[in-house]
């Protein structure tokens, strides 16, 4: 029962045993507003009647008082500072998304405010899944977590409509991992090995520590992954060697120098590397807001930029895939959650290992009934670099995966900062600013 009245009207009534305090009162709900609920407090056996009243009046009071206490509503800044106190990895766009929605309350973002942000933080961007990667989820992850504290209602954003189509996927060929790694600088050169052969997620491993890493038995302890099962790596001695060649990596606080917020600055050395494979300066990306000038003067070479998921996650499913491989294989090896969200996002590659098997079995019928060879035969012949006649769920050897690296460079780079203080601050910042009049 909702009403504006904001009175609470507790009343005496007898019940077996006793007196009790029954009757509506004004509850403060999530978004704000006032809703009137029906409650029942106990009063005691042997009271007067004029107890009895007193103490409706006191209860009534504390209900009244409490529905339109003037505690200021949480904002998005408190919530994102929160968000990323608790161990949360930093939104790509954090900066952005706080300046169109930081000092607005939690329970006030809503469809039409996440429409008016969309050209503040992705202006000019209109690719219905990078909006709703870059805005609609960091801003739902945050609001989730806000409404467990009782700031907010649990988010109910509507996504943006085709948000679930996949672009082509696109990895990194020979000739670029043979111009980019030898640019790299040792950690990241181990880290986009671990990612690409392994096929783990980026923020999977930054968390990581030293102690997770066993440079003896060459495995690494990822912990929960973002499916939330434990996993054990059983690292590819190759991508040992390259870890356990990290300078200094025993002793830093982050395995990979960067922690569970350094992915912006992955992928800033990533785009380095490539700078420095085409031949042009690096001054390009030192300055402000020039990532998309970097990617821009990458383009008109001809050299392509990747993102470390594209380079991990895509690459490793495209592999395995492209070599015969089933669908809940890749999910088993990969660690997804469902075959169905391999089969959305690849699915696709996976009409080789199909096509194969059609001509194969049409290829016998061809060979008995058209006598083979010929047009049939070379027109039965699967993809290159597809070989039909391995079995769907045999192991894969090392040799078979080898991920061959060439040697990185000796060249020690000091760990970048995280970002994470600067967020922080700007939080605070404007959290404070919704106090000023």
């Amino acid at each position: 029962m909702r009403d504006g009245n904001i009175r609470a009207k507790l009343k005496p009534v007898r019940k077996k045993g006793g007196w009790v305090a029954r009757g509506f009162v004004p509850v403060k709900q999530a978004d704000g507003s006032i809703a009137r609920a029906r409650v029942e407090r106990g009063l005691g056996a042997d009271l007067s009647k004029a107890e009895r009243e007193a103490q409706c009046d006191r209860l009534n009071r504390f209900y009244e008082e409490r529905a339109t206490s003037t505690i200021r509503p949480m904002t998005f800044a408190k919530a994102l500072s929160n968000y990323l106190q608790s161990g949360k990895p930093q939104p790509l766009h954090a900066e952005c998304i706080l300046h169109a929605i930081g000092i607005m309350p939690c329970s006030q973002i809503d469809d039409s405010v996440m429409l008016g942000a969309i050209p503040q933080v992705l202006p000019g961007v209109s690719k219905p899944s990078t909006i709703n990667r870059h805005l609609y989820t960091p801003v739902s992850a945050i609001l989730r977590m806000a409404s467990k504290s009782g700031a907010c209602a649990p988010p109910n954003l509507t996504r943006p409509v085709g948000h679930k189509l996949s672009p082509p996927i696109a990895i990194p060929d020979q000739d670029w991992w043979e111009a980019v790694l030898p640019q790299l600088t040792p950690t990241i050169h181990a880290l986009v090995a671990l990612l690409t052969v392994h096929g783990r997620r980026l923020g999977d491993v930054l968390n990581r520590t030293a102690a997770y890493f066993d440079a003896v038995a060459q495995t690494l302890l990822v912990g929960r992954t973002k499916t939330g099962e434990p996993l054990l790596v059983d690292l590819l001695p190759s991508v040992a060697d390259l870890m356990s060649a990290m300078p200094d990596w025993r002793h830093r606080k982050w395995l990979f120098g960067s922690g569970p917020t350094g992915g912006s600055n992955v992928r800033r050395e990533i785009l380095v590397a490539c700078l420095k494979a085409a031949n042009l300066p690096r001054s390009i990306i030192d300055k402000e807001g020039s990532t998309a000038d970097a990617k821009a003067a990458l383009r008109a070479v001809g050299m392509k930029y990747y993102h470390p998921h594209s380079i991990g996650r895509h690459s490793f499913a495209t592999r395995l895939l492209r070599s015969g491989y089933s669908l809940q294989y890749v999910k088993d090896a990969g660690g997804w959650k469902s075959v169905e969200m391999v089969s959305q996002r690849y699915g696709h590659l996976s009409h080789q290992e199909t096509t194969a098997a059609v001509h194969k079995v049409g290829g016998a019928w061809a060979d008995n009934m058209l006598g083979g060879g010929g047009k049939v035969g070379a027109a039965a012949s699967p993809s290159v670099g597809f070989n039909p006649e391995i079995p769907e769920k045999t192991d894969i050897s090392a040799d078979q995966l080898r991920f061959d690296l060439p040697p990185p460079k000796a060249k020690v780079v000091g760990s970048n900062p995280t970002g994470r203080a600067i967020s922080e601050q700007k939080c605070e910042q404007l959290d404070r600013q919704r106090l000023q009049p």
